[in-house]
């Protein structure tokens, strides 16, 4: 799951969100500097975890959103 995000200043290189708590296959949030003003932000996560959250009637737009509402610095952009 990815989307683009504009950003009102630059980051520099590829930033890696990973959860704290240990599971049998690990999951991760990326965000890459696309331009000065865009970013990609992306959620890695196994197809076991994926069907679990969609069985529960999340969205995969919700899923992606809900794993990253857990990062503070993307409060302001999934505005």
């Amino acid at each position: 799951m990815w989307t683009y995000f504009p950003v009102p200043e630059s980051i520099e290189g590829t930033t890696l969100y990973v959860e704290p708590t240990p599971t049998e296959y690990l999951e991760w949030i990326w965000e890459i500097p696309i331009s000065p003003t865009v970013v990609s932000v992306g959620y890695v996560s196994t197809g076991a975890a994926t069907k679990a959250k969609r069985e529960q009637r999340f969205s995969v737009e919700g899923i992606f959103k809900q794993q990253l509402t857990k990062i503070p610095r993307f409060e302001q952009l999934l505005q």
